[in-house]
């Protein structure tokens, strides 16, 4: 994260039916809803939070893919789709680095169920540019 990406947020630890966590007005007044689940370990823990955190620090420095200007209401919907890309980027950072598994200190369903999605990853790629490439026309024609 470069240095001048500001880390600031509220983070509120929740108890809720669905096990996630996320972040919220970034914008604004960033927030990070954190998921309390005893069942996970410290390194799961602080990987959410490196993770969650990296979102905040990537909003706080207004990233360039974000400033489409006085681009089309069609470019700045496909960039704002786009923006969801940085959740890899933050698994990654989280992570360590490029070189380490994302899921290196995951339970073996996350690790599983990472290592499945991955297999597919070049397919998955191709639709997501077909979509891109496509969303023009189709917020054209909406």
């Amino acid at each position: 994260m470069p240095s001048n990406a500001r880390l600031r947020a509220t983070v509120y630890v929740v108890i809720k039916p669905r096990g996630n966590s996320f972040v919220y007005e970034l914008a604004k007044n960033p927030a990070v809803f954190l998921y309390l689940d005893p069942e996970i370990t410290k390194e799961e823990f602080e990987n959410t939070i490196a993770r969650e955190l990296h979102h905040v620090g990537l909003a706080s420095l207004g990233h360039a893919a974000h400033q489409t200007g006085s681009s089309s209401a069609n470019v700045r919907q496909a960039v704002k789709w786009i923006g969801a890309f940085g959740e890899g980027l933050a698994m990654l950072a989280a992570a360590g680095g490029p070189d380490i598994h994302p899921h290196l200190n995951s339970s073996p369903q996350d690790r599983a169920r990472w290592e499945a999605g991955f297999r597919t990853v070049r397919q998955d790629m191709h639709s997501v540019e077909a979509f891109l490439l496509d969303t023009p026309s189709a917020l054209t024609k909406t």
